[in-house]
């Protein structure tokens, strides 16, 4: 999961095209921010980390929130490729034993004309 952070520079930008802005400006500061983190296929979430840029020291964390930085984690492809091809999580109908894409290549008509539209199919 990723999400963009939200930092004070972007909230004074925001805040100045307002026509109200304190409250626009309460309304972001108070708001909560997304999470940034690693998931294997089964749902826990990966150790992960982020690297200082000077001393490239690496920083164990589970997540970001409120924080703007790079998250790492170390994964091994071969936990998601087989399960995830048949079990749809986001709705997007990859369930081969159950969904089947046909495309019909006949031509057809691009457009219909009709005086009655309620007679049109």
């Amino acid at each position: 999961m990723c999400s963009g952070f939200l930092n004070k520079e972007a909230i004074d930008a925001i805040v100045a095209g307002s026509s109200s802005p304190q409250i626009i400006k309460d309304a972001l500061e108070n708001s909560p921010q997304g999470f940034t983190m690693f998931l294997d296929p089964t749902g826990p979430p990966i150790p992960s980390f982020t690297i200082d840029n000077e001393s490239k020291i690496q920083t164990y964390t589970d997540f970001l929130h409120r924080t703007e930085d790079i998250l790492y984690a170390d994964m091994e492809l071969e936990w998601c490729i087989e399960g995830k091809q048949y079990h749809d999580v986001v709705g997007g109908y990859q369930r081969l034993d159950v969904f089947q894409l046909q495309v019909n290549r006949s031509l057809k008509d691009s457009a219909m004309f009709t005086e009655n539209p309620s007679t049109a199919r």
